[in-house]
């Protein structure tokens, strides 16, 4: 149980700390991609206000035009951008560089083909690669395509990304060690807490059997001498309830420490829940109700068989108790896609339709006048619980229409 519960906080710490880590990295990403956006979007406003080249906030104007043709340029504008204009019909008219762009990277004739490539496809803006472009209509037909290379932009977003994803991953690994660290920390006064209560319920058990046991055998005394009585009777079936829940509890206690497995070994558990089931054949006949079995033969599961066996005789013992007189209590057994499936069911009318997986909580009783006429303690169900557990199963209550069924699936 308890490394259970460190488990689940250690799973739901770092579900937190993920999902922190996951909105600073994206946060910060999404932030540095829209200013870079805004940054190019500004840049490129200026290029098309000023007809696809950049003002000279200095006052100079080259007429040898940047590095491929004729026009005007900056030094005071940063970023590497180019023009090319294309005629009506998508031919070349002119190329305009600025001396930022790498002649190597981009050369005049790369960037014609890449104008009319997009004027082929009637692409007005947008990307290309690691270039932003956009277009200007000039009156005489003429189309002039603006390109600027966020290249740059590109690889500082990603040093951005790396560097938040590295811190990122440390900080969540800081998190994993301090969450291991602490959780025992935290976890402990729980621990020590259980322990003395199973301590407790172990103890208690044990010191309750030699009472029971003096308290048994004197009533058999007394009926023995000729004195036994309707009281006696009480006294004897009394000791054996309380014998019976002292076990379940020293039983319950040793399954929580460990996994409670003692062997396993491939079995037949068809043949387990048949036999299971007619050991109780006769008191359903004692109650005129009826035993159905419905059990698919040659079914082998790799379990602790005496735990199974337990298991079975326990819920087909709950259902006898708690179904309706003159009714029937109904044992399924089948394999569904590789999944061994154990239904018991039985009709409860005084059960409410519903979920009904609090009767494995230790001493849970849904109905008290009704588990005080059978005898019940409200501990069954938990063992059965804990063997279920125990082979990494799942077992489920409910009523529905009146009909009370467990199902465990392994």
């Amino acid at each position: 149980m308890i490394k259970t519960l460190r488990r689940k906080f250690i799973i739901t710490a770092m579900s937190v700390a993920f999902g922190v880590f996951i909105l600073l990295v994206g946060g910060i990403n999404a932030i540095n991609t829209l200013n870079m956006k805004h940054y190019t979007l500004e840049l490129m406003n200026i290029l098309k206000e000023n007809g696809g080249v950049a003002p000279d906030m200095s006052g100079s104007q080259s007429n040898s035009g940047g590095i491929w043709g004729s026009g005007v340029y900056s030094d005071s504008l940063p970023g590497r951008y180019f023009t090319v204009l294309l005629d009506e019909n998508g031919e070349l008219v002119n190329t305009v560089g600025n001396p930022y762009v790498d002649s190597q990277t981009m050369t005049p004739q790369k960037a014609t083909a890449l104008a009319e490539q997009l004027f082929a496809q009637n692409k007005k803006s947008g990307y290309k690669g690691t270039f932003r472009f956009d277009t200007m209509s000039k009156n005489d037909g003429r189309t002039l395509y603006l390109f600027i290379d966020c290249k740059e932009n590109f690889q500082r977003a990603g040093i951005v990304l790396k560097i938040t994803l590295i811190v990122g991953l440390s900080g969540l690994l800081m998190v994993l060690f301090l969450t291991l660290f602490f959780s025992k920390i935290v976890l402990k006064p729980i621990e020590e807490s259980y322990a003395k209560q199973k301590r407790f319920i172990t103890d208690a058990s044990h010191e309750l059997k030699t009472p029971l046991t003096v308290i048994a055998a004197s009533a058999e005394v007394i009926e023995m001498e000729g004195n036994g009585s309707e009281w006696t009777e009480s006294i004897k079936e009394e000791c054996k309830r309380l014998a019976e829940l002292t076990q379940k509890l020293v039983f319950l206690a040793k399954m929580e420490e460990s996994d409670g497995l003692n062997k396993k070994m491939e079995f037949c558990i068809s043949d387990a829940v048949e036999e299971e089931g007619k050991v109780f054949l006769p008191v359903c006949q004692a109650q005129n109700k009826r035993l159905i079995a419905s059990v698919q033969p040659a079914i082998t599961y790799n379990g602790d068989e005496q735990l199974i066996r337990r298991m079975v005789a326990l819920l087909v013992d709950n259902a006898v108790k708690y179904s309706d007189p003159e009714t029937y209590v109904e044992i399924m057994l089948e394999e569904v896609n590789k999944k061994i499936v154990l239904k018991i069911s039985n009709p409860s009318k005084s059960t409410k339709d519903g979920n009904l997986d609090l009767l494995f909580e230790r001493f849970y009783r849904a109905d008290e006048s009704h588990n005080s006429a059978t005898g019940g303690h409200g501990i069954g169900l938990s063992v059965v619980k804990a063997i279920v557990d125990a082979h990494k199963g799942k077992i489920t209550a409910k009523c529905e229409n009146g009909i009370v069924s467990f199902t465990v699936v392994f």
